[in-house]
């Protein structure tokens, strides 16, 4: 980024894509629980509540980890 200087508003707004958001999410829970990174699963949140305000990101149901819980003998 040609050794520039750049500022921005705590306010500031931005887009991000699912694939960002992915890598974001995977980044951080590779360091889970290591202090350094709160700030950073708390941003994630927050994305992600705003993801769900906005109907971007909806709520599913995992067929196949409902019928392994629901079968006993499934691995």
């Amino acid at each position: 980024m040609d050794n520039k200087n750049y500022r921005w508003s705590p306010e500031d707004k931005i887009e991000i894509t699912g694939l960002e958001y992915d890598i974001l999410q995977k980044s951080i829970g590779i360091f889970e629980g290591a202090a350094v990174f709160e700030p950073a699963a708390k941003v994630r949140a927050a994305i992600l509540s705003r993801m769900i305000e906005q109907g971007i990101a909806v709520e599913f149901v995992d067929d196949s980890q409902q019928e392994a819980e629901a079968d006993p003998t499934a691995e």
